[in-house]
């Protein structure tokens, strides 16, 4: 049952020569999961340590986190709450664009798991050529930051639960799949099951997470809402799970570019006149 933290960033780029220029501002967010809710207190120590690898342009304007429960079939929003916080950025680095970003590669203990993110709003002197050149102090602020991430409890990352084996499909009559060999972890009525790479013998590929009403007999299984005939056999079918990895290791990788968005907060304009 993990919870999702997203912190919101606002930035206003401050050229030097305002006749051949004109500011922009712009917004983004940045999602995390963590096992349990955050107060606001251990938030904004986060917060804390991730404006200090922002220019003096930008700067944190709060959070929002919310419960979810990890379904069969996927993920299931619950209770959110938001809160709005200013958290000013480093005063002493300045930005080039705030696309700028840097992929950080996450892994989690003991599972074949792995997941990527980006930190936007990198400031211009830490690229140099086109790659990432952190200075001393940058490199300092960064590792601080993962090493926070990775203290329990830690944060981390939703993703399958690849401990599940694929079997093999030998055939679907309809509602009716049969598998090679019965599908580890328990699986049976009540459970989700996961078609991959699986072709009908229309040609047309058979996919989606589907419920297990029943388990009918060695390796058959009835399927809700499945429709299909499948007489050679071909792909596979898993167990589908949802599961929490914290993060074990966190790593710096390459520049990149993602892209933000307009202003969370902006002026609004007039209405217009209303009949």
């Amino acid at each position: 049952m993990p919870y999702r933290v997203t912190t919101t960033f606002a930035l206003t780029t401050a050229p030097t020569q305002l006749v051949d220029a004109q500011p922009h501002s712009g917004s983004w967010s940045e999602s995390f999961w963590r096992p349990a809710a955050i107060d606001e207190s251990s938030w904004t120590v986060f917060a804390t340590k991730r404006a200090a690898l922002l220019p003096k342009q930008a700067a944190i304007i709060g959070y929002k986190q919310q419960f979810f429960t990890l379904g069969g079939a996927g993920l299931v929003p619950g209770a959110s709450n938001a809160v709005k916080k200013l958290i000013p950025g480093n005063n002493g680095f300045d930005c080039d664009v705030p696309q700028m970003a840097l992929e950080i590669s996450g892994t989690s203990p003991g599972v074949a798991n792995s997941s990527r993110f980006t930190l936007r709003g990198i400031p211009d002197n830490q690229v140099q050529n086109g790659e990432y050149t952190p200075t001393p102090a940058f490199k300092v602020n960064l590792t601080n930051l993962l090493d926070w991430m990775r203290s329990p409890p830690a944060y981390g990352f939703v993703g399958r639960d690849l401990t599940k084996i694929p079997v093999r499909v030998v055939s679907i009559a309809g509602s009716i799949l049969k598998t090679a060999e019965p599908m580890g972890g328990g699986m049976g009525a009540g459970g989700y099951v996961r078609l991959l790479k699986v072709r009908g013998d229309d040609g047309k590929p058979v996919t989606g997470a589907f419920y297990c009403l029943s388990f009918t007999g060695p390796a058959t299984y009835e399927l809700q809402g499945l429709a299909a005939t499948v007489t050679v056999a071909n792909g596979r079918a898993r167990q589908n799970g949802l599961s929490f990895f914290p993060f074990a290791a966190l790593n710096p990788g390459r520049i990149t570019v993602k892209k933000i968005g307009r202003p969370s907060a902006s002026y609004r304009g007039r209405a217009s006149k209303r009949r």
